[in-house]
């Protein structure tokens, strides 16, 4: 160990000195032999990174910094090479993300000077970076520098200049002046922006009627300035850019602004933010002013009630109430005026001041009487004060409502207006629901000239049936009136529907799934403020009965129709974590997440994200959210972990699944990328809409991440839809993105988009589609294999040489070259000898050609090749292909059966035979076709099965009727077979066979054959004793005949015959005469 130590500490000291002389080539050498010594090192690690950096490796110098900080996430050295990398790559967006890691480190460790120097190399590579800007600004003046600070932010003002951003140029300038107010260089740059350049104008520069800035007094600049950082402000607002807003105001402030609205905007900004106590100090500030003193106040007890910070949110909202005149409220401000009261009666809920609560809701109950205001907000608060008092009520003098209660019916039928104003629109049946206006933000009724923001467009949303509900608050008696309103809900016969609900609330008025219905009905008619103002009333209901779960229950829907609504879903979420529903409420606060997504904070959106997955770490929904978000940050390896745990949960789930094959193409890890894309094209293919949803999510991805891979796989994807046109277009767009500029481990898909391009165009192009392919063969040539999907995965599979050269070859086929086509197999069949397609495409080019034999001949060689090896599969298929070149081929039919039979494959080998033999006798091979149908018999005869056997047999007599060896051999199998008449009647044929072509030998043994075979068939010997005869051999057939005689004594014509045969062979001395 201590030797390896001692090599070690050499090689990285040769290393150290190699690199300060510049020499980083040999240095590299050095870092490579150390870190093979003790491959843990992380100081040999990061000599390699700094090595490979410096000699232009990049894409490796960049996987070693990255794998020193998964280690080592302290390591400064490493976060400032990483860098640096990006930098000199042109990543620009990268590396200051980088550098603002190296920050954070810099700043946990109270390395100040450390943190200043990277703002600086962040506005060196990236010169419009406000915020880093700002930040040193920040420190700058935390020091008492102002004149740095100045500085810092006219510089800033010159890039926005140079830009165009004219308006932030001149915020910049202002805040300079304010800064120091007598700095020539921020006068100069204010009066070159403010200087009009139009040539009509006076002679002092400035237009009629404006203000020269040369005119101004110290105070009127100041003031100037002043109202130039409000205009800024309002501006940044009108954008929903909050945080420059908030830093104008501020700065208007500190130069000396004490203006109320600007001192409540900047309360309402804090509030926002969070910062309680910086909210409540602007707030108070405020209430100074008449005019700002309600809302302030009302805001200063909502940020306390957001803390839960009961107490004092509770003196913020009376001291809020006790400011507002009651004689100016008009019924157009009745509804603000109960939305203040119900924050207050919650907070003084929460503390358990119920009655407290109680009197509050009934001073307004009195006051809404008393000026007879009826809305559907008075209702609810109505019933609120009811409920309330009969809480309070001691046990036996409680009473029920009833329908015969007229203050209780009155309030609770409120929604009997809603059939009231139900209207007929373009034939559709419409109901208004509750009714509402549009009303300024709570608590402007107090000032007539505060802003109003804009309403909000509300997406139409889908209306849901409460089941849920009403499985929770059941009423026997009253399903058949949830029946009827759920029907015609279904039928969208909406006046119907409200009927339904209102008899239900008149025989039932404590019944609140009634009014949730009613909801529904507006949320039907995209009626979505009406619907939350109807639920909002059952929420308040069931919280003062304190039925927490059917409050949840909807409170969620309540949530879900006010996505929007930060503090309502803020306090659904808390809610929820009250009754231990954590999942539940990290869910419903991923729409903060999104809020801030959506206006590019990813830091924080991050942050409150990690917070949500420690408060409910089995949610599925949060570590997706999460998962998503670090991979918008480029920190894919903290984000596969958090999406295999998503899969773990939920293998399904197709958005974490295509997330984890996105963050393995960024990150360019080969094994996950092609694994999870393979997972996706066969999810895709069961279901066709997880198809339609990847599509549309990569197709987001691409255009977020701009990255060739993620274009690839949605061109895949497209491939899946045989959407054609769309697959090109993507693969078009990933090319695009090559070409753009270099992209750390993206070049390995040059090839496959070139070749997934040349194989679309192929017909359509084939110009340009040889193009592409000859690109592709000649980049697949440069890259690693190692780095694309095994061979068995349907997509991101390197295309091989010989694949290359085929494409090339077909293309040539399908432009009509085809000796070009001809040549570029033959190039294959050097390259791969012996392979199947080559020879099997370059046949079919000579068959086109009229070449059979050509064709024919290619296609022997393979079976020759493939017999010689032992495939005999492989053999069959060629010769089936030979066969359908050229079906009347003796040669290969007879090949063909052979193999066949070796096969064992005899069913098809008989088949192939009885083609054979008819081939063989309609070319006139009667023998030839003999033989193939005697194999055809032989065959048979060994499986067991005569009947064919015999039937191919008497084809055989009847192709050659005269082959006596066939005959002979049909003789041998009867008698076998035990079928010996048979045999006798073949064995008689013979003879006759014999007779005919004069055989007479042959003849005469055939007739043996059959004595002996039958040595009772008088025919027989009557025919063997003729041919006998016919020779002159008149004994043996004498003697025949006496067998005959002796078979048959009264056979006549055996008599006359022997009698002829006796004198015969007595006269030729064949026989002795017999003694008388």
């Amino acid at each position: 160990m201590a030797e390896v130590n001692q090599s070690f500490e050499a090689a990285m000291r040769r290393g150290r000195e190699l690199g300060a002389a510049g020499n980083w080539s040999k240095a590299l050498t050095e870092y490579i032999r150390a870190a093979q010594l003790i491959p843990t090192d992380i100081s040999a690690r990061y000599g390699l990174a700094m090595a490979l950096f410096k000699i232009g490796q990049l894409d490796q110098a960049q996987q070693q910094f990255q794998g020193i900080v998964r280690i080592q996430p302290q390591n400064a050295d490493a976060w400032r090479g990483l860098a640096e990398l990006y930098s000199q790559a042109g990543n620009t967006s990268r590396a200051v993300q980088t550098y603002e890691q190296l920050k954070d480190l810099y700043q946990r460790t109270n390395r100040n000077r450390e943190v200043g120097e990277v703002l600086q190399q962040i506005i060196k590579i990236d010169p419009g970076n406000a915020p880093a800007y700002r930040e040193l600004m920040d420190r700058a003046k935390a020091r008492g520098d102002r004149k740095t600070a100045a500085s810092l932010i006219l510089t800033l003002g010159r890039h926005y200049q140079s830009v165009g951003e004219l308006d932030n140029a001149l915020s910049s300038a202002n805040e300079a002046l304010f800064l120091i107010p007598d700095l020539p260089e921020a006068k100069s740059f204010k009066e070159e922006l403010t200087r009009p350049a139009a040539d009509n104008f006076s002679a002092n520069g400035s237009e009629p009627g404006e203000v020269d800035p040369r005119d101004f007094t110290t105070s009127e600049m100041r003031e100037a300035t002043i109202q130039g950082l409000i205009a800024s402000a309002e501006e940044s607002l009108n954008r929903g850019d909050t945080g420059p807003a908030l830093r104008n105001y501020e700065l208007a402030v500190e130069a000396g602004s004490t203006r109320s609205d600007v001192f409540y905007s900047i309360g309402k900004l804090y509030a926002d933010q969070g910062q309680t106590d910086r909210a409540v100090e602007y707030l108070r500030k405020a209430t100074g002013d008449s005019d700002y003193a309600v809302s302030a106040y009302y805001s200063i007890g909502q940020a306390y009630a957001a803390e839960e910070r009961f107490p004092e949110a509770e003196g913020g909202y009376w001291d809020a109430i006790n400011h507002i005149d009651l004689q100016t409220i008009s019924r157009d401000d009745i509804d603000d005026l109960i939305d203040m009261y119900d924050e207050l009666g919650d907070v003084l809920l929460r503390q358990g001041k119920d009655k407290e609560a109680s009197d509050l809701y009934n001073r307004l109950v009195n006051f809404i009487n008393s000026r007879q205001f009826r809305t559907d907000k008075t209702a609810v608060t109505i019933i609120k004060a009811r409920e309330l008092n009969d809480k309070l009520q001691p046990p036996t003098t409680q009473m029920v409502p009833s329908e015969a209660d007229g203050s209780m019916t009155s309030s609770i039928r409120f929604g009997n207006e809603v059939a009231e104003a139900a209207t007929e629109e373009g034939g559709q049946p419409v109901t208004d629901g509750l009714s509402s206006t549009n009303l300024p933000p709570v608590g402007t009724f107090a000032n007539p000239d505060a802003p109003v923001r804009a309403p909000v467009v509300v997406q139409a949303i889908p209306s849901a049936f409460p089941y849920r509900l009403i499985e929770m608050d059941p009423l026997p008696a009253a399903r058949p009136y949830l029946r009827a309103a759920e029907e015609f809900m279904k039928q969208r016969k909406f006046n119907a529907a409200v009927d339904a609900s209102q008899e239900l609330i008149r025989y039932f008025p404590y019944y609140l799934p009634a009014q949730a219905i009613l909801a529904e009905i507006m949320v039907a008619l995209d009626r979505v403020e009406q619907a939350r103002t109807k639920y909002q009333f059952v929420v308040d209901v069931y919280q003062l009965r304190q039925d927490t779960p059917r409050s949840l229950e909807v409170y969620k829907r309540l949530g879900t129709l006010s996505a929007d609504n930060i503090a309502l879903r803020t306090k659904l979420a808390n809610l929820l974590i009250q009754n231990n529903q954590q999942d539940a409420a990290a869910d419903v606060l991923l729409a903060t997440i999104n809020s801030y997504v959506n206006n590019g904070q990813l830091e924080r959106a991050l942050e409150e994200c990690r917070r949500l997955r420690q408060m409910a770490p089995a949610s599925v929904p949060v570590r997706l959210q999460f998962a998503e978000l670090l991979t918008q940050l480029e920190r894919y390896a903290e984000a596969m972990p958090e999406l295999r745990q998503v899969l773990e949960h939920e293998p399904g789930n197709i958005r974490a699944l295509a997330l984890l094959n996105i963050n393995g193409f960024l990150a360019n890890q080969a094994e996950i990328r092609w694994a999870s894309l393979q997972t996706m094209v066969e999810r895709a293919r069961q279901k066709a809409e997880d198809l339609k949803t990847l599509q549309d999510y990569y197709q987001r991805s691409a255009l977020f991440y701009g990255q060739p891979a993620i274009y690839y796989a949605l061109g895949c994807l497209y491939l899946e839809g045989k959407q054609m046109p769309q697959a090109e277009r993507a693969f078009e767009q990933g090319l695009e993105e090559l070409e753009r500029g270099p992209k750390p481990g993206q070049n390995i898909y040059g090839p496959l988009l070139h070749w997934e391009l040349g194989r679309l165009t192929a017909e359509s192009q084939p110009n340009t589609a040889l193009n592409h392919l000859e690109i592709a063969a000649t980049q697949a040539e440069q890259v690693d294999p190692a780095q694309y999907a095994a061979n068995s995965m349907v997509y991101g599979k390197l295309p091989g040489k010989l694949d290359m050269k085929r494409q090339l070859a077909q293309g040539y086929r399908q432009q009509g070259q085809t000796d070009k086509a001809i040549g570029a197999y033959r190039q294959l069949k050097k390259l791969v000898p012996f392979d199947r397609q080559v020879h099997t495409e370059l046949a079919d080019l000579y068959f086109n050609q009229g070449h059979l034999n050509d064709a024919l001949g290619e296609l022997a060689e393979l079976v020759s090749h493939f017999e010689e090896t032992g495939q005999t599969d492989s053999s069959i298929e060629v010769l089936r292909e030979m066969v359908g070149l050229a079906p009347s081929n003796i040669m290969v039919r007879d090949k063909l059966s052979q193999v066949y039979h070796r096969r064992g494959m005899i069913d098809e080998g008989l088949k192939e035979l009885d083609e054979l033999a008819e081939l063989q006798r309609k070319n006139g091979r009667l023998k030839d076709a003999v033989r193939t149908l005697q194999r055809a018999a032989e065959v048979y005869w060994m499986l067991g099965k005569q009947e064919p056997a015999y039937e191919l047999y008497d084809r055989i007599v009847r192709i050659s009727p005269g082959d006596v060896e066939a005959r002979q051999q049909l003789v041998n199998r009867n008698l076998m077979a035990g079928r010996v008449k048979e045999a006798v009647e073949e064995q008689r044929m013979i003879a006759q066979i014999c007779l005919q072509s004069d055989n007479t030998q042959e003849a005469i043994a055939a007739l043996h054959q059959v004595i002996g075979l039958a040595p009772e068939d008088t025919r027989a010997y009557f025919q063997l004793a003729s041919v006998l005869s016919s020779i002159n051999e008149y004994g043996q057939a004498y003697r025949l005949y006496q067998r005959i005689l002796r078979l048959e004594p009264d056979n006549q014509k055996a008599r006359s015959l022997l009698e002829q045969a006796q004198k015969k062979a007595v006269e030729t001395g064949q026989v002795k005469a017999e003694r008388t």
